[in-house]
């Protein structure tokens, strides 16, 4: 299962659509110039308060709070001849770091929390416009970038994006289909911490073997997604990311909408990842990894309000069936604040409800999540509701309330967390 046959299918797609450009299509240097003679900037100056109490019921609570500043500044070059150069820099100013450092091994909470100083260059991309090739809103990217695709996506849930390091190709919409496919080298996570040099939560630039930790290199990542969209009832996404000498990871994402009007409409939505471990992979943690999952809901609304109830369950009751998910999938287990990924082991059971309402220009966004596990010898529930509140204050400056109540219940105790989180923030 080397090379993935969605892969192989995808680029043939991409070289029968590919035609030559000829001499008279072909801009002067002046008229190659857009009008924009330095690029434009923008970018955000962001603060965010974050805490977390713990409640381990037999003894007092423990307490982490934070804050940090983040500035990041975003460059868009002129395009010349169909290329263009973007890049983001961000710096975050860890303020204060307080709480029970002695309960968490002499630690920074800032650090704990994933809320201190970092500096690092998220994007810096060469892109080239393939529309000269005859396809329309299509284009090849080169270099540090955000994608926020099935598998991988931007998840910006602290001071910066996720991104990756390597070549990512967009083909435009042709009747409802489009087509994304590259090969992915390197991954920043989305953490606000100092670098880290392995892991899925490192904050610097690493291969994509050191996120899973493994002692040897590979290839990296070789992903294709295609999405077609009848604009009407259904949208599908079929993804495969082939993870040299790691696993293959294969997706599906349907919505399917029963009825739609002005008043109500009523969406049902079906999401399938599976994963299968390489030999390389399979050896060094020596078990065979094959894992699968299913997410089910469906989502009623009516004018700006909505609510989704649903299941998200994985086969299996071992480590070797557990969902590998260090790009943070857009799956429901991501979406929960209290970053556990138990709802990921072999055999967990996870139902939720999620509710929205907008009005002027707020929203309000509510998540209950529960979950039944199993990790390896231990055995555990843990029930999660959080609330986010949005506002944007003006047209430039915005404030979101982040609060979030989990209880957690496993072999060893119980422990109810609280975790708040304020970001103020102004666009630039």
């Amino acid at each position: 299962m080397r090379n993935s046959l969605l892969i192989s299918f995808s680029f043939a797609i991409l070289t029968s659509l590919m035609s030559p450009v000829y001499a008279s299509d072909r801009l002067s240097v002046s008229d190659a110039i857009d009008g924009r003679e330095y690029g434009t900037f923008s970018g955000r100056v962001q603060t965010l308060f974050m805490g977390r109490q713990f409640d381990n019921r037999a003894d007092r609570a423990d307490e982490l709070h934070s804050n940090s500043t983040a500035v990041t500044i975003n460059y868009e070059s002129p395009v010349f001849l169909g290329l263009s150069f973007s890049g983001q820099y961000v710096h975050a100013f860890g303020q204060f770091g307080r709480g029970d450092e002695e309960k968490f091994g002499e630690e920074d909470p800032a650090y704990i929390l994933s809320n201190s100083n970092f500096s690092i260059l998220n994007n810096a991309y060469l892109r080239y416009d393939l529309e000269k090739l005859g396809l329309r809103e299509s284009h090849v990217t080169v270099g540090r970038q955000t994608l926020d695709l099935g598998f991988v996506t931007s998840c910006n849930i602290r001071q910066k994006d996720q991104a990756f390091e390597g070549i990512a190709v967009d083909i435009g919409h042709f009747q409802g289909l489009s087509v994304n496919l590259g090969v992915l080298d390197k991954f920043s996570s989305w953490t606000s911490r100092d670098d880290l040099t392995s892991g899925g939560l490192a904050n610097g630039f690493i291969d994509i073997e050191k996120v899973e930790g493994v002692p040897y290199s590979t290839r990296g990542i070789q992903f294709v997604e295609l999405i077609y969209s009848d604009s009407q009832r259904m949208s599908l996404a079929l993804y495969d990311y082939y993870g040299d000498d790691l696993y293959n990871t294969v997706g599906a994402n349907i919505d399917y909408s029963l009825n739609s009007s002005d008043e109500f409409s009523t969406e049902v939505s079906l999401k399938y990842i599976g994963q299968q471990g390489m030999d390389r992979f399979d050896k060094f943690n020596r078990f065979e990894l094959e894992s699968n999952a299913f997410q089910a809901g469906i989502q009623l609304t009516s004018d700006d309000f909505s609510i989704e109830p649903g299941v998200f369950m994985v086969a299996g009751d071992g480590p070797e069936n557990d969902i590998r998910s260090p790009f943070q999938p857009q799956l429901i287990i991501e979406q929960a604040m209290f970053e556990t990924d138990f709802g990921f082991s072999g055999g967990s059971r996870s139902f939720y409800v999620e509710m929205s309402q907008k009005w002027s220009k707020s929203q309000i966004y509510i998540l209950y999540l529960y979950t039944d596990f199993k990790a390896g010898l231990l055995n555990g529930r843990i029930n999660e509701t959080d609330v986010i509140y949005s506002r944007n204050l003006t047209e430039n400056l915005y404030v979101k309330l982040k609060l979030g109540l989990v209880d957690y219940d496993d072999d060893v105790g119980n422990t109810t967390l609280l975790d708040y989180r304020l970001f103020v923030g102004y666009n630039f």
